[in-house]
Parts: C-alpha cells; structure tokens; sequence
C-alpha cells in the first residue's frame, strides 16, 4: 500500500546522535530560561525528579531561514535519499573488509508493519542499509561527524554500545564535495580506507509528514551513542547553527518561543528525557532495535485557539488514515474541549501563541518502545 502512496513525497533518513559528557552541569547548548507558562515543558519539574543531571547532549541543527523545508527549525541531522546511497559500489566496499553478506540480498524482515522499509524497489544492496548509509552521509554533510569504521582500526568481533566516527583536517576538505555530490561519500571512503559503521545506527522511529503538507518525507529516524561529544561543523549555507544541547534544554527553548521544533523533533526529545544516563538509553535502543518501527502519520486538526496533531492510538485518530494530500479538518472547538472528547489521548497541542505541548493518557507504549515525558495536565 506505501508503495502505491510514494509519489506523495519523497524518503529520507534521520540521525539523534545523542554524545557523552564528562560533566553534566554545564556545557555547549542553550540556557534554560526562567518563569515558564502553564503550557510548557515544567523544566523545574523534570529536574527535581532526576536522580542526577543528564550525562549526555542531543546534536541539532538550525535550518537557514531560505531553507526549502522547515526554515529557521531545529531539527536532527539527515536528509533525502540519494540513489548513489544503494550503489553496488558498496557491497564492493563491503566486500573488500569481509562484510558483503551484510549488505547484499533482500532484507530479512516480516512486513507486518507499514513503514519506510516496505516500500522496496530494486535496490542493489540491503534496503535496511542503504538507509543507513543514507543517514551517515548527510549527517556526514550538514555536520561534519563522519560515523565510519577505520579499516585499520574496525572489529566487529566485540559489539559495542559506541558509534564510531572519524575526524580531522582532511577530512573536513570533503564536506563540501560530498554535499554537491552524493557520490563521492564512497570515494571518501576509499581515500581514507573506511566504510559506514552501520551497525551503530539503531532503528528509533518513522515519521511521515502530516497529509496537508505541501513538501512531505517520510523519515526514518536512527539513533547513534557517541562516548564524547565530537566538534560539528558545517559548510552548508542552508544550516545557520549546530548545538550540542540537553532534551530539557531545548525543549524549554521551544516553549519559550525562541526556536522552532518540528513535531517529530519534539516528540523524540520528550522520550529521551526518561533517561539520566546514555549508557542506559545506548542499551536500551540496541534491545529494540530488531522490533522495528510502524510508520506514523500525524493527522492535524484546526481547532478555534489553535491546532492539534492527533497520533496513532488517540480515540480521535482515524481508524484508516489518508496517506493520500488532503485538507486540514477544521472544528468548532478550542484546544481543551477537544481534549475533553477523547479518554485515550495521543496528541500534540498548539495554541496560537506557538506554546507547544504533548497529552498523553490511557496509551501503552508499543513496539518495545518508551512513551514521552510529559507535564501534568
């Protein structure tokens, strides 16, 4: 059925690349912001009830604001599919290291779920990969952090929690090259003797743009643990900025109006909350990674103070929604009697002063997967 739906918009890949700190109190990210409205993430709330600080930073990006696709928002490394992504170049590469059985053939999973892995065409390596390797590239291009396995230094004989990523001089210089062409992510390899280390990008999560979007992606979100926190950069004119930042932190942000965090975006980082440690959440998405993700459609409805995206799960959600463009429903309710309606709610509220929060009650986590933090409502 996705397959059918796919000309609606086009894939990519995503990567929360969550980096370990030695020192939990401070760091690079944005300041937490006083006097919060009844709206927000409570940052005070979530702190009293932690144990200890977060040992660990999310990687974000700001989009420039000429930016095609969300301008002037935060949002994870990654991006569009390239063809070059599923070249039979890297099998050769793959091969060349002894690990070409892990990129070749169809991909071993049962399709009982809807998601971006369904939608198989003829792709000369793995689907499952070549996704991956779609992440590492252009996490590669709009942050400089290349999540790849040295040739001298790989081993895969001893699984580890931690990516691994090389760094330096030279391999800045092709950044820009990458960027211009996708093609030339496996030459870099080749220069430096490395390949993709995709057996650190975990299977988090598969979002599609809502229906009523003009530009529309369907999104596979992968998480990566970093033992430190490499320096970013980027040569893209369509980036303005990269932090290194705490969940609360820029949740807290957003609520205060001072960035813009697209749906998935903060919804990922309400479930990262639950966790103080990232040795913890690295373990964590290794056990679920084999689970998969359903795909999810956020369905959006216009209500008279603002607007609410219902989630799969939600009494309001329907029961078959439309991948198919398709126009925001509108009703004659405000935000809160809306609410009211429902006894399962899976939803994130807007009101028109862009205060941003997420509802969920009487909803079970599925997919062995965390439900997000949320405040007290």
């Amino acid at each position: 059925m996705l397959q059918q739906m796919s000309k609606f918009w086009k894939e990519a890949s995503s990567v929360i690349i969550v980096g370990k700190i030695s020192f939990p109190k401070n760091g690079i990210g944005f300041p937490v912001l006083n006097s919060p409205n009844k709206n927000a993430v409570n940052i005070d709330k979530i702190k009293s009830e932690r144990l200890c600080a977060p040992n660990f930073k999310v990687l974000l990006l700001k989009r420039s604001s000429k930016s095609s696709f969300m301008p002037n928002g935060y949002v994870f490394p990654g991006g569009n599919v390239d063809v070059a992504d599923s070249s039979t170049e890297w099998r050769d590469l793959f091969d060349e290291y002894g690990f070409g059985k892990y990129v070749s053939g169809p991909d071993i999973r049962k399709f009982s779920k809807i998601n971006i892995f369904e939608s198989q065409r003829k792709d000369e390596i793995s689907r499952s990969v070549s996704l991956r390797i779609t992440g590492i590239r252009e996490t590669f291009e709009e942050s400089g952090v290349l999540l790849c396995k040295s040739r001298r230094a790989h081993s895969l004989t001893r699984p580890s929690k931690w990516a691994s990523y090389l760094s330096g001089h030279e391999i800045q210089k092709w950044q820009k090259k990458v960027q211009e062409n996708a093609s030339e992510f496996i030459s870099l390899c080749r220069n430096f003797e490395c390949f993709p280390d995709i057996w650190s990008l975990q299977e988090w999560s598969n979002w599609l743009t809502p229906n009523d979007s003009p530009k529309r992606f369907n999104t596979i979100f992968f998480l990566v643990a970093l033992d430190q926190m490499p320096t970013a950069f980027s040569s893209s004119s369509e980036i303005d900025e990269l932090k290194w930042s705490t969940p609360e932190e820029v949740l807290d942000y957003c609520n205060k109006q001072k960035v813009l965090l697209p749906l998935p975006q903060f919804y990922e980082l309400s479930r990262l909350i639950n966790f103080d440690c990232i040795e913890e959440l690295a373990d964590f998405a290794v056990q679920r990674n084999s689970t998969g993700s359903e795909l999810w459609m956020a369905v959006r409805i216009q209500t008279l103070d603002g607007e609410v995206f219902l989630l799969p799960g939600d009494d309001m959600y329907p029961h078959e929604p439309k991948f198919a463009p398709d126009s925001v429903q509108k009703v004659e309710n405000t935000i809160m009697e809306y609410r009211r309606q429902s006894h399962k709610l899976h939803r994130l509220e807007r009101n028109k002063e862009y205060n941003t929060r997420l509802i969920v009650s009487n909803i079970k986590p599925c997919e062995n997967h965390i439900l997000p933090y949320v405040a007290p409502f």
